[in-house]
């Protein structure tokens, strides 16, 4: 609160001098001629009052000490015999006085505006005033002159300064300064004054729209004076649905790591801000490690080629369009390739099964221990198999050119090499007669000529062979007896 203060009296002008006395009578005179003196001259005039002494500045202080406010209505007047100075105390208001002695009190002894006008026996009492006066107190022997009571002043009025349109959620007031008495602003919203006796005062929390703020002082005997401010709130707003990868670096360099909404703030050159409403969708980023066995080199997801074993780096686009990072160990095996010289009958079939029938040079790829391309090179010489037809007829049975054994009558195949080393296929139309076999009893006188044409000339068995129709073997036996009746001629 605003102190009162008392300001000390001028000093008073002194009064005129006295006029000065009548002069004295003349001397008397005894004896003869000598006549009376002359009548004495008058006095001079008294010389001016001295210079009034000035008037005492003092503060009424109350009994905590401090000093006298307009709104304070107890003073403690113990040790203070005179006072000379005004005060201002509201009329019909309770006025309390603190006295160093117990003593009984006179409030007003001539006018009758104190109720009541006098107290009893106390060191402290109370009065109220009906009108605007000087008055003069006593407690017992002190008298307490000059007590003045006044009507309050009107407070300066207060003025909460122009309304405002902002773009921000904080401002700064502008009230006036009081020139007594204190200010103090009251918030109508939701909005925060954070330092309400001050008349330039930040407030914070603003809502979007009007915010209204009272600005009050408040003067001697409680009066007050207010007036009111709206700052209303018209901030720019843009709103942004976006969706990025892993975060969302603002304005003021912080990262929003998950979906949701969040506002940011662009400074405008201009009258407003911008209030960015994100309405974001954050996906995330992907990793993964791979082991890998490659044939000379590979071709990661990026295009990049590596051809020597190691551990290596890749990044690609996963599935919701954030990066892939990719870890891949990396082994490489590597192709190989050797040629050969072929000579092969009819056709060759190559390790990877294809089939080639002419001369030529061929190509053809397997895979070798590592799993990598073996890539072979054929000169290839073909050279051809021959085949023939023959129709056979066989007594009992035949034996092929390759060792085969047939004894039955048909068609039979057999392979060897021909000259050339392929195979010479052979096609037997094979009949197959059997030989036969007979057994005889002959008897003759001296000789007997067997089936073959040979003579026999003893009894014994003899076994002959001839052709039979089929022209294979006849076996005869002839079991032969001879007579001899005829005497033989010896020499």
């Amino acid at each position: 609160m605003s102190q009162c203060y008392f300001t000390s009296g001028n000093a008073g002008v002194g009064g005129n001098g006295g006029s000065g006395g009548s002069g004295g009578p003349g001397g008397s005179t005894s004896g003869g001629d000598v006549g009376f003196g002359g009548d004495g001259g008058n006095g001079g005039n008294g010389g001016d009052g001295g210079v009034g002494r000035a008037g005492v500045s003092i503060q009424v202080y109350l009994l905590s000490g401090s000093i006298l406010t307009t709104l304070d209505r107890s003073f403690n007047l113990a040790g203070q015999t005179t006072i000379t100075t005004d005060n201002v105390i509201c009329i019909n208001a309770n006025v309390n006085f603190t006295s160093a002695f117990a003593s009984s009190w006179d409030f007003d002894g001539i006018t009758n505006f104190a109720t009541p006008a006098n107290a009893s026996t106390s060191s402290s009492a109370s009065t109220q005033y009906s009108q605007v006066g000087r008055y003069t107190i006593t407690n017992g022997t002190d008298i307490y002159e000059g007590f003045k009571n006044m009507p309050y002043d009107n407070p300066p009025q207060a003025n909460a300064g122009a309304d405002q349109n902002i773009c921000a959620f904080s401002a700064v007031l502008a009230g006036n300064i009081p020139t007594y008495g204190s200010g103090f602003w009251t918030s109508l919203s939701s909005a925060v004054v954070t330092n309400p006796t001050q008349y330039n005062s930040s407030v914070t929390n603003l809502a979007s729209g009007s915010n209204e703020f009272v600005w009050s002082i408040t003067g001697c005997c409680d009066s007050n004076s207010m007036d009111s401010i709206n700052i209303t709130v018209v901030p720019v707003f843009d709103s942004i649905t976006t969706t990025t990868c892993d975060s969302l670096v603002n304005s003021n360099g912080n990262a929003w790591v998950s979906s949701g909404t969040y506002y940011d703030t662009l400074i405008s050159s201009g009258v407003c801000d911008t209030i960015l409403i994100f309405n974001l969708t954050v996906n995330y980023s992907s990793s993964s490690i791979q082991s890998v066995t490659v044939c000379d080199s590979f071709i990661s997801p990026s295009g990049k080629i590596w051809n020597t074993p190691g551990g290596y780096f890749d990044t690609i686009t996963n599935l919701i369009g954030c990066d892939s990072l990719l870890t891949f160990n990396l082994t490489v095996n590597y192709t190989n390739s050797s040629t050969q010289a072929l000579t092969v009958c009819d056709s060759m079939v190559s390790p990877s099964g294809k089939i080639w029938t002419t001369t030529n040079n061929y190509l053809d790829t397997i895979l070798n221990a590592s799993g990598c391309d073996s890539i072979i090179t054929f000169n290839l010489t073909v050279i051809y198999s021959t085949s023939s037809i023959q129709t056979l007829s066989v007594c009992d049975s035949t034996t092929s050119p390759s060792g085969k054994v047939w004894n039955t009558s048909g068609t039979y195949f057999d392979t060897i090499s021909n000259a050339i080393g392929c195979d010479s296929l052979m096609t037997f139309n094979l009949t197959v007669n059997s030989a036969s076999s007979v057994s005889v009893l002959a008897s003759g006188c001296d000789s007997f000529l067997l089936p073959s044409g040979t003579t026999a000339y003893s009894t014994g068995v003899y076994i002959d062979t001839i052709t039979n129709a089929s022209g294979c073997d006849s076996i005869i036996t002839t079991n032969l007896l001879l007579l001899n009746l005829l005497p033989k001629l010896w020499l």
